[in-house]
């Protein structure tokens, strides 16, 4: 038979193969399973229209095509799918510890920025304690020595009018040396006041970044499970 031509053994070869085995042998894989569709049709399509063989060609390629299809859906069953599992998951534990050290490192930078930020937040109170101390004293003082005055004019008492414009003139400016110090204490809450907002804006940066590590975990987890599922159907 002319189909016998194509699958002579090699030179090389200890023992020849049959036709069937050669068949066989080459539709274990889909190139082989093509090659082989392909040739026999190039060889039907050699023959001359009366050859009698000509007509058994046609069931030969089509089986030829079916192994090829075949060999090609158990690759991508045995080799090829499974291959992708494993790279999905591969890819799904890469995410996942991507997102644990998002985690790990927003956490840190939000324990560091409410450190700073509680830091800050203590020094500014005390601050404000003081400037609203200073206040009040200033205020009591100059209050008492305005007092004071007015008494004594409304005695019309001019030694005790004397004595209460003095004490309200040492008071002035003795407070006055105080309300100094309160641009210095003014100042420095700005300073506290813009640095508490950096802490705080870092402080929800920092849970923004564990947010995101948490969205990277859940994705994973997600991929994982649909890989487990689609492994279970394949199975």
């Amino acid at each position: 038979m002319q189909l016998t031509k194509l699958f002579k053994s090699s030179a090389k070869q200890v023992a020849p193969c049959s036709y069937l085995e050669t068949c066989t042998q080459a539709c274990s894989t889909r190139e082989g399973a093509g090659e082989l569709a392909s040739r026999l049709k190039r060889e039907m399509d050699a023959a001359p229209l009366s050859d009698p063989c000509r007509r058994m060609f046609r069931p030969q390629i089509e089986a030829a095509q079916q192994a090829g299809e075949h060999a090609q859906v158990m690759h991508d069953v045995e080799v090829r799918i499974p291959a992708a599992f494993k790279r999905a998951e591969a890819v799904a534990e890469a995410t996942k510890n991507h997102g644990r050290s998002e985690i790990a490192a927003g956490e840190k930078a939000a324990g560091v920025a409410a450190a700073r930020l509680a830091n800050f937040k203590s020094q500014f109170d005390a601050a404000q304690a003081e400037r609203d101390g200073v206040q009040t004293q200033v205020s009591e003082v100059l209050g008492s020595a305005q007092q004071a005055l007015d008494a004594a004019r409304a005695a019309e008492d001019i030694a005790a009018i004397a004595k209460a414009a003095d004490d309200l003139v040492a008071a002035q400016a003795a407070c006055k040396a105080r309300t100094a110090g309160l641009e210095a204490l003014e100042l420095r809450m700005a300073i506290l006041g813009d640095l508490m907002q950096k802490a705080g804006d870092g402080k929800k940066q920092a849970m923004e970044q564990v947010e995101r590590g948490g969205e990277f975990m859940r994705a994973a987890d997600a991929r994982q499970l649909a890989v487990a599922a689609d492994r279970a159907t394949l199975t």
